[in-house]
């Protein structure tokens, strides 16, 4: 699912599969998921593939969109195992929410330059409650897919 934002901004995620077709031993990366991004910030467009969410970060994900489609966030801010995306609530109402994803490492945009400095690169994305429950329903059907594997499939959030 694609969001957009006030501007031209605009962030998609889907998931291409696991990172390691067979499961080994560490939990982490036999549940670490290839993600595909494609964004669009300041009018220019980039694409990624890279192996930056786990299987329950993913259901962590769809937790958080439900949660603050409803309610002001008691949780404003999702991070991720790896610093490569994060997700933060810029403002909330009823009719709409405003938040942040932050690109970093891999998914940072290749015609930025950094200073080094985390938070440098983000698309403002505007929702409503609906939509994000509708991309939480799409994240959850994409993991249907590549569900957590190992002790992460009795325990999610090993």
């Amino acid at each position: 699912m694609e969001l957009h934002g006030p501007t031209s901004d605009s962030f998609e995620l889907r998931i291409i599969g696991y990172h390691s077709a067979q499961e080994v031993d560490d939990v982490r990366e036999t549940n670490r998921l290839r993600i595909y991004t494609r964004a669009t910030l300041g009018g220019q467009v980039w694409t990624t593939i890279h192996p930056a969410l786990l299987t329950w970060e993913i259901l962590d994900l769809a937790d958080w969109l439900d949660s603050i489609s409803v309610a002001t966030p008691l949780k404003p801010e999702l991070t991720f195992n790896l610093p490569n995306l994060w997700l933060e609530v810029q403002s909330w109402s009823e009719e709409r929410v405003r938040f942040r994803v932050y690109f970093e490492r891999e998914h940072r945009p290749p015609w930025l330059e950094t200073t080094g400095v985390a938070g440098e690169a983000w698309a403002d994305l505007e929702c409503s409650p609906q939509e994000l429950n509708e991309w939480s329903n799409d994240l959850r059907q994409q993991i249907t897919k590549f569900p957590p594997r190992g002790r992460a499939a009795a325990h999610r959030g090993l």
